[in-house]
């Protein structure tokens, strides 16, 4: 971590900079992470969205799976994997996912 001094209105300020880089997972966030990721790709949805969209045609805006090895916070690496399932609870319905992402082609032309 890096300590910086900051002069801000007279005062000086300590910061911490602490990389993002500088954290690492512990084991127990791996496994727990990859449970996570686990329990996403066994959902009926995930099976769906797989054997219709191929890796090669995904788009931004479809479903990916979280970076199980980034250094999230618990908040934001929880938040993802909310987002990733629910995301795929679409393709529960081969068709609605079909339908959601036609949708969403047709308002956005990138």
């Amino acid at each position: 971590a890096v300590v910086s001094t900051q002069s801000t209105g007279g005062r000086e300020r300590r910061t911490s900079e602490t990389s993002v880089q500088e954290k690492q997972l512990t084991d127990k966030q791996k496994v727990s992470r990859e449970k996570d990721i686990v329990y996403g790709k066994v959902t009926i949805g995930y099976q769906n969205y797989k054997k219709i969209v191929p890796k090669s045609t995904r788009r931004k805006q479809d479903p990916s799976t979280p970076k199980k090895n980034k250094p999230y916070s618990t908040r934001s690496w929880l938040s993802q994997i909310k987002s990733w399932k629910q995301s795929l609870h679409q393709w529960d319905n081969p068709q609605v996912g079909l339908t959601a992402r036609a949708k969403y082609s047709s308002n956005n032309t990138d």
